[in-house]
């Protein structure tokens, strides 16, 4: 897991579910997005993004293994958006 502050703004879009597209100079890059958020249509430029890598794969015999970068949250104005609200009686085990 890492995190990123967004260079640019990125526009939802649907296919395979939720994904995200950043412009690069090719034109863009699709990402994934597999957090808990309410996606929204637009990220601004400015928003920290929370990244990870899923998990190494092969598509066949005949592809090298690999892995993808996801989108799994974002903190925009500083704020995690739709974060569970804590429990007043919420105990620790610990």
């Amino acid at each position: 897991m890492g995190f990123w502050v967004a260079d640019n703004a990125l526009t939802k879009k649907e296919y395979n579910g939720v994904r995200y597209n950043y412009p690069n100079t090719n034109g863009w890059r699709s990402l994934k997005f597999v957090g808990f958020d309410t996606p929204v249509n637009i990220i601004p430029a400015g928003t920290i993004l929370r990244v990870s890598l899923a998990r190494w794969w092969k598509q066949d015999e005949n592809t090298e293994e690999r892995c993808y970068l996801q989108l799994s949250g974002w903190y925009l104005n500083g704020q995690q958006q739709n974060r569970p609200t804590p429990q007043p009686n919420d105990d620790l085990p610990f």
